[in-house]
């Protein structure tokens, strides 16, 4: 990669292997032939740590730009940016599901309550069918929609 690394995390099939460098670059590698397959590019700082989520159709990087962000592991798309105040305290968790993840929002300091968030890796961000469903039961109902929003669910 050519800049000090600052993470890998092999996916959990062991084909793919995920390496992360300080120069804000994140690249995923195929394990047999050492080649790179897709490149995840958006972090304008560096990244301090990334992974693969999911069974290994997602990444999440973490940088020094604030972000956190989720990308699709097999296009390099990014599904979802999220913008912290300050840098993140170090390394995530996800759910054995890998439908949330938790995120430090601040480096663990002796006497210093810790603040840890928790974010749905938006896995139906790829498919708009899915997003209208887990956005259906926060709509307001059809006689109460503006002109301009009952434009955009006609489709017109």
């Amino acid at each position: 990669q050519g800049a000090e690394i600052s993470a890998v995390d092999l996916a959990p099939d062991g084909l793919r292997l995920l390496v992360t460098s300080w120069d804000s670059r994140a690249t995923i590698y195929d394990v047999a032939t050492g080649r790179p397959l897709v490149n995840l590019v958006g972090h304008t700082r560096g990244i301090a740590w990334g992974g693969f989520v999911a069974g290994g159709s997602e990444v999440l990087t973490e940088s020094l730009d604030h972000t956190a962000r989720v990308w699709n592991a097999h296009t390099g798309r990014q599904l979802r940016v999220l913008t912290f105040t300050n840098d993140q305290g170090g390394p995530v968790a996800f759910s054995p599901d890998g439908l949330e993840v938790a995120i430090p929002e601040t480096p663990p300091q002796p006497g210093v309550e810790n603040v840890v968030r928790v974010f749905d890796t938006c896995p139906g961000c790829q498919n708009p069918r899915r997003l209208l469903t887990l956005a259906r039961p926060h709509a307001a109902p059809a006689n109460r929609l503006t002109v301009l929003e009952r434009t955009v669910v006609n489709g017109a």
